[in-house]
C-alpha cells in the first residue's frame, strides 16, 4: 500500500482478522497490539491509518470511541471474497 508503514499494515492485519468489518471499541485497539509494537507505536500506527481513510474513529453518544472501517472500503472488500468466492450473502 502506498505510503503507509510496515507497522500500520502490521496493526491493520490484526484488526482484520480479529474484527473482520465489524466496529470495535477504541479501548480494544491495545488488545489488538501486535506484541513488536508498544503503545505509541500502536496510536501512530491508528493515527495513520485513520489519515489514509481506512479507519474511522466515531464518538458515541456517551463519549466511548468506536473505530470502524469506512463504508466504501467495507462494499470493496466484500466486493473482492464474492469475486474469490470467499463470501456469499
Amino acid at each position: 500500500m502506498n505510503g503507509i508503514t510496515a507497522e500500520a499494515l502490521l496493526v491493520l492485519q490484526k484488526i482484520v482478522k480479529a474484527c473482520a468489518a465489524r466496529p470495535f471499541a477504541e479501548a480494544q485497539a491495545e488488545q489488538l497490539c501486535p506484541a513488536a509494537l508498544c503503545r505509541a507505536e500502536l496510536q501512530l500506527a491508528l493515527l495513520e491509518l485513520r489519515e489514509a481513510g481506512m479507519l474511522e474513529l466515531r464518538q458515541k453518544l456517551w463519549g466511548r470511541g468506536c473505530i470502524r472501517f469506512p463504508r466504501a472500503i467495507c462494499l470493496r472488500f466484500i466486493a473482492c471474497c464474492s469475486r474469490m468466492n470467499l463470501y456469499r450473502p
